[in-house]
């Protein structure tokens, strides 16, 4: 996922009457405080300051997300990083699931999602069979996903995942 300090674009529907695309709004970024210079600090300030600003970037990565889960959810939609349930027809089975990419191709009414989840798969090495996991990158449709609760700890390790 590419960083942006200058601005930073956000997918938003079209307000305008008539038209039902897709357009992108460019967003400025709030002028930052002083640079702070850590050679000043005491070692103690140093690990204080790395924490709040640690805290500080979780913050704003949960609140984009939240807020990016929320206008998705008004247009019936699903938003890039939202964890979601994706059921497997083919075994019958429900796997926890980050969507990685959405799709717009058959129009704004009719999206589909590349997610990635993990599915446990047995491997036979020498005789013995090991329980492997492996992540799995799919395509699929809105009727097979289902939201999951919000909660922050796990959407964080998403979306640190998703950007490695």
């Amino acid at each position: 996922m590419a960083k942006m300090d200058q601005c930073a674009l956000e997918l938003l529907p079209q307000t305008e009457p008539g038209d039902d695309q897709l357009f992108y709004k460019p967003r400025t970024t709030p002028k930052r405080g002083p640079k702070v210079d850590l050679s000043k600090m005491s070692e103690d300030e140093r690990f204080a300051w790395e924490i709040q600003n640690e805290e500080h970037r979780r913050y704003r990565m949960l609140h984009a997300q939240r807020a990016s889960e929320m206008n998705a959810k008004k247009h019936n939609m699903y938003a890039a990083a939202q964890r979601v349930d994706y059921f497997h027809k083919g075994n019958g089975q429900h796997f926890e699931a980050i969507i990685i990419g959405v799709h717009l191709d058959d129009g704004f009414d009719k999206p589909y999602y590349t997610i990635r989840y993990t599915r446990p798969e047995s491997i036979e090495e020498d005789g013995q069979v090991k329980l492997c996991l492996i992540d799995i990158d799919k395509q699929t449709t809105p009727d097979r996903l289902r939201p999951l609760p919000w909660d922050e700890d796990k959407v964080y390790e998403a979306l640190v995942r998703l950007q490695s």
